[in-house]
């Protein structure tokens, strides 16, 4: 799957090589994330808000207007609870069920650097999120607040990518300066 500038999510086929669906978004996606039982995806739009669109459906289900402007990652906690973290320097967890926020974050709260990526952790208890300025905060899930900080060590360059390894306790964490940290268990959670 692939989002763009052009407003539409296009669903590819990997085998022909073609595309398989284009789904409308009407505003430019950012991020995007797939159910584990392949039933519905979700897109993280420039507009702020999230789109839920169905498995085989073309048309956005549900539509939830979480930020006041780009949404810049979304994550898959269960296939009722999200993440999402936008430009507004606010992180939420969000229950799609019930249609609302768990919680937010602000700015106040976590470095208000940390626009550019969260990532969950396997036992889905902590997530990561990247700043900035180069720092990684592993925050608890079940009530946000941080656990611990990660000082990059790569001089000043923010945070742009962050993966958490499944069955691991090890981030990786690419940076503007294009290196790749590998964390272990160099930080407590």
């Amino acid at each position: 799957m692939t989002g763009s500038s052009d407003e539409t999510v296009k669903e590819w086929d990997f085998n022909s090589k073609k595309m398989a669906r284009d789904l409308k978004c009407g505003s430019e996606c950012y991020s995007m994330c797939v159910s584990s039982d392949d039933k519905f995806l979700l897109t993280g739009q420039m507009d702020g808000t999230v789109k839920l669109f169905g498995g085989n459906n073309d048309n956005v289900e549900q539509e939830f207007k979480l930020h006041e402007n780009k949404i810049v990652d979304i994550n898959l906690l269960t296939n009722d609870i999200f993440l999402s973290l936008g430009k507004d320097l606010q992180i939420k967890l969000f229950d799609i069920r019930k249609g609302e926020a768990l919680y937010t974050i602000d700015k106040n709260k976590i470095d208000e650097c940390c626009e550019s990526c969260i990532t969950i952790s396997p036992d889905k208890k902590y997530f990561a999120v990247g700043s900035n300025k180069g720092m990684i905060y592993i925050v608890n899930i079940s009530d946000g607040n941080i656990n611990s900080a990660i000082n990059n060590n790569r001089g000043s360059g923010s945070i742009t990518t962050l993966n958490w390894r499944p069955n691991k306790s090890e981030i990786y964490a690419g940076d503007s300066n294009g290196f790749l940290s590998i964390w272990g268990n160099d930080f407590d959670i």
